[in-house]
Order: structure tokens, then C-alpha cells, then sequence
């Protein structure tokens, strides 16, 4: 059974303390939530029913412009409606005075925002009841994605306009990812018109716009990349967003793909991508190879050099903290900083062993 509490959120600018209505900003709320989760806070009987999940989530609805805050849970069996409106009582008490008074400082500061929470009081918070069957009853056929591959913009905005959802997920991508794969400019600026996430992720952790650099030029030509990504960048896309592990940056792969026109759109954008070279010093008698391992800080991923065991390392980077873990007897771990200008440090490196 799953159990849906939902309440209105306002969103205040914290320069002049006015509602924010830009569906760019208003979206990047879409992927926030609450590192704790309400059913740690449950108290009395509530606490018995060994609830799952109960964190705080933002959704943004693009046809209405406006913002919601709700709070999902799963239980084995239907709650009695005294329980549902102690767990609803209890859930919005967290979304004022607990977590959400303290688990989105951070965001609220970086982003000069203000969250209003349950802004119009309690009598607002709904609380609803879905099993499975019903939940089954409720999907909707996603034909937006058919459309999006015929280039059918008025298909496109008929779905939208009968309540298909903006971030519906296709082989784990959205709608904004698809139409950009298939080099559809004009279904792109609809969707991002309508209030798309250009932040989105498919499920290697790539956006949009990392898409128009990713793919080969014989499936989206560097023109076609280009016109879609300068919309994608209009709408605030980062152009230094690179995949889920760090592994690869979007301007080293649209300068592989020999995309000359979107290197120099990204460019103009702030992309920062660098190729450099750090002398390193080994051992008098060097071994016949030594592996590299390169992580970026806030990835968990990498990707192994190719170093031939000589002078210098070549090291593809951008602006950030690398660590350089060298397979050498001693497990030299280099930590490396990387400029916006393209400068290192440190300037060499020595193995330990």
C-alpha cells in the first residue's frame, strides 16, 4: 500500500522575499530530497507499523506552475483513516519544525531561496491511500515518447497539455533526453518552454546536453548538436556537466567527435576542459608499467591513464580535485588541483616506490 501526503510549497526569492515563478529555477527542486526520513520521528502507534521511505520530496508541476511538497511511505496493509490523519498531522509537522526546517539550509543558501512550507496551513495537507491495483488504473500510456521520435510537435504538446508527465522516464532517460538524441530541436525548445529539467539525468548519469556531445556526428550532426544546445545552455544547462562516475567531460567528447561548432559554443558557455602534462619521477630502474587510476572528488567513479611509464603524464582534466592512484609498490595516491585557467598542482610528482 502506498501512502501519499501532499501539501503546498512556496518558493521566495531571499533578495526581495518574492514568489519565484521561473520554471528553470522552480525545476531544479524537482531532484531535492531529504537525507533523513519522517518515519525516524514517528511516535505512539504510528511507529509500529514499520513504515518504509517518509522522505521529504519537491515537485514542480509544469501545466499549473506550481510547487508541492509531499512525503510518500509503503506499508503492508491499509492505514484506518485515524492513522492516515495522524500520520498526515505528524508528516507535516516534520515538513515546518523538523527536517524541513533544517535539511535544505544549504540548498535554500546556495541557491537564494526561501521555502515556505505548508504555506497555507494545515488544512491543506491531503492524504491519500493507493494499492496496487488502483496505482495500475492511474498509468498513464506514455505516448509522448512515439511522438518525440516522429518529430511531431503538436503530438508532443497535445500529451503534455492531457497531463503527461514532463520527466516520464523511457529506458530510464526523459522526454528532454530523447528528443535531443533524436535531434529534435524544435520538440527540445517546446520542452524546455514547458518547464523540462535540463539538469536530468539518464541512468549513466548523463543530461541533454551531454548528449548533443556524446553521440557521433553521423547520428547528430555538429549543426544539429549545436542548435540544441545552445537552447539547452539558454535554459541553464552546465556545460561542465560531466557523467555520473567523472569520467569524461562534454567538451573532451565533442573535440573527439570533431564537433568544431559545439566546442565553440561550450566554450563560450564556460566549458573548461584540459589536456596536461605532469612530469613524474620513478625509481632509477623503472618497471616495465605502472597503472594510474584517475577519480575526480564528488564522483565515485574513474578512469584508468594511459601512462607508458615515461617522463610525463598525460592527465585529461577540468577545473577540480583529482586523486592519482599510482600502482606502484608503494600505492603513491597524488592529490591533484586543476585551475580555470588549466594550471596543476603540484607541478610534478614523485613515486614513493
Amino acid at each position: 500500500m502506498q501512502i501519499s501526503i501532499r501539501g503546498p510549497l512556496v518558493v521566495l526569492s531571499a533578495k526581495n522575499q518574492k514568489p519565484l515563478s521561473s520554471p528553470v529555477k522552480l525545476r531544479k527542486l524537482n531532484r531535492l530530497v531529504s537525507e533523513d526520513s519522517c518515519v525516524n520521528y514517528l511516535t505512539g502507534k504510528l511507529s509500529d507499523l514499520d513504515l518504509q521511505d517518509g522522505h521529504i520530496r519537491f515537485r514542480f508541476d509544469a501545466k499549473s506552475g506550481e510547487m508541492e511538497v509531499l512525503t510518500n511511505y509503503q506499508c503492508e496493509r491499509e492505514l484506518t483513516k485515524q492513522e492516515l490523519a495522524s500520520l498526515a498531522s505528524e508528516t507535516a509537522g516534520q515538513w515546518t519544525d523538523g527536517i524541513g526546517e533544517g535539511d535544505f539550509d544549504a540548498f535554500q543558501e546556495e541557491h537564494s531561496m526561501v521555502f515556505e512550507l505548508l504555506s497555507e496551513g494545515a488544512k491543506a495537507v491531503k492524504a491519500e491511500q493507493i494499492s496496487e491495483a488502483d496505482a495500475k488504473k492511474k498509468t498513464v500510456r506514455r505516448r509522448i515518447f512515439g511522438a518525440i521520435k516522429k518529430g511531431d510537435l503538436e503530438a508532443v504538446a497535445k500529451c503534455l497539455d492531457s497531463g503527461e508527465d514532463i520527466e516520464a522516464r523511457k529506458e530510464n532517460a526523459t522526454p528532454l533526453i530523447h528528443a535531443t538524441s533524436e535531434g529534435q530541436a524544435e520538440v527540445v525548445q517546446l520542452l524546455v518552454e514547458r518547464g523540462a529539467d535540463v539538469h536530468a539525468r539518464d541512468e549513466e548519469g548523463e543530461t541533454a546536453l551531454y548528449h548533443c556531445a556524446v553521440i557521433r556526428a553521423e547520428h547528430l550532426s555538429d549543426a544539429k548538436a549545436t542548435e540544441i544546445a545552445k537552447i539547452l545552455l539558454a535554459a541553464g544547462a552546465d556545460p561542465n556537466a560531466v557523467d555520473k562516475d567523472g569520467t569524461t567531460h562534454p567538451l573532451e567528447l565533442a573535440k573527439s567527435r570533431k564537433k568544431k561548432k559545439l566546442c565553440q559554443t561550450l566554450e563560450a558557455a564556460g566549458s573548461r576542459y584540459f589536456e596536461v602534462e605532469i612530469p613524474v619521477q620513478t625509481a632509477a630502474k623503472k618497471p616495465a608499467k605502472i597503472d594510474c587510476f584517475r577519480t575526480c572528488d564528488g564522483y565515485d567513479g574513474g578512469r584508468m591513464l594511459d601512462w607508458k611509464v615515461k617522463g610525463k603524464l598525460k592527465l585529461e582534466a577540468w577545473p577540480g580535485v583529482f586523486h592519482l592512484q599510482f600502482e606502484d609498490d608503494a600505492g603513491t595516491n597524488v592529490k591533484v588541483k586543476v585551475s580555470k585557467t588549466g594550471s596543476v598542482s603540484p607541478k610534478s610528482i614523485t613515486l614513493k616506490g
